[in-house]
């Protein structure tokens, strides 16, 4: 119960809340020893830190959750956790940490074939590796996630997707692509 208003407190913007309530569920679930629990509490308080630009202590909750998931073969978790590390990291300026922790998620996350988490993990390591300099990988990335988008019908990754391939576009010099390619997010998300 704890846990889950902690992530409701979280889903209504009361980020102070719903650490509060993070906190006192992981309190709970070390004296219970309740492993699963806390992995995930872990990563809700990681979320919670990142969310308010606490970005160090992020990246300890989300590495202690997945030491957690690793330890416990949640495969799912754990491609769960290495996205959420690669946000910190990218978020700090480390874009080759990011870059390694999203790779290593989208690795993950196509053996286990969710394609929804393929194109959001496609999108997030197309768009750090824009930011590395990186453009024909990203571009190569992003097309792959655009084509999953546009076949789930997921508009919010696929309109991302969509912008960083513009971005990407326009850092090779590619302009006219890059125009017509920045005013389609706007067409998916109507």
């Amino acid at each position: 119960a704890l846990f889950c208003l902690g992530a409701l407190y979280y889903r209504v913007g009361e980020l102070e809340r719903g650490q509060q309530f993070g906190q006192a569920a992981l309190e709970t679930q070390r004296a219970l020893g309740d492993q699963p629990s806390m992995a995930l509490t872990l990563n809700l308080l990681g979320i919670l830190a990142s969310d308010r630009a606490e970005y160090a202590r992020a990246e300890t909750l989300h590495h202690e959750a997945l030491t957690l998931r690793r330890a416990l073969n949640d495969q799912w978790g754990v491609a769960a956790s290495l996205n959420n590390l690669g946000l910190s990291a990218r978020a700090q300026g480390k874009f080759n940490l990011a870059s390694e922790y999203y790779a290593e998620s989208l690795e993950l996350k196509r053996v286990l074939a969710n394609q929804f988490d393929i194109a959001i993990g496609l999108n997030n390591l197309g768009e750090i590796e824009l930011l590395r300099g990186n453009y024909a990988r990203s571009a190569a990335l992003l097309q792959e996630s655009i084509g999953l988008c546009r076949t789930l019908g997921d508009e919010y990754t696929h309109a991302i997707a969509l912008l960083n391939f513009s971005l990407t576009q326009r850092a090779l010099g590619k302009r006219a692509v890059a125009r017509a390619f920045s005013a389609m997010p706007l067409r998916v998300t109507r």
